[in-house]
């Protein structure tokens, strides 16, 4: 990922700053195992329900992030969806 990634961001701003992150032209093609599967779903300004992402990777596999609870930044947020983009993509490669 860019190390340009910012730090900071309002929770208003989160969704669409996350998603033109991952949505950059140099993300992994669909066809490789790392392809994230991205769904939004909004909560309403004053929903209790703390915010929280689910990534789906190619080949099934999920990764569930707490970021309300773990009070993660957007690039906390990043790091950690491609951290677990290399394992996969490791993995897959060592199946080979």
């Amino acid at each position: 990922m860019a190390s340009s990634v910012p730090s900071e961001g309002s929770a208003d701003d989160f969704p669409g700053l996350l998603l033109s992150l991952l949505r950059n032209p140099s993300t992994t093609p669909a066809s490789s195992p790392t392809h994230i599967d991205i769904k939004v779903t909004q909560l309403p300004r004053q929903s209790t329900q703390p915010p929280e992402i689910t990534v789906g990777f190619k080949g099934g596999k999920e990764l569930k992030i707490e970021v309300g609870k773990r009070q993660m930044k957007i690039g906390d947020v990043v790091e950690e969806i491609a951290r677990v983009g290399r394992v996969i993509e490791r993995e897959e490669s060592l199946k080979g």
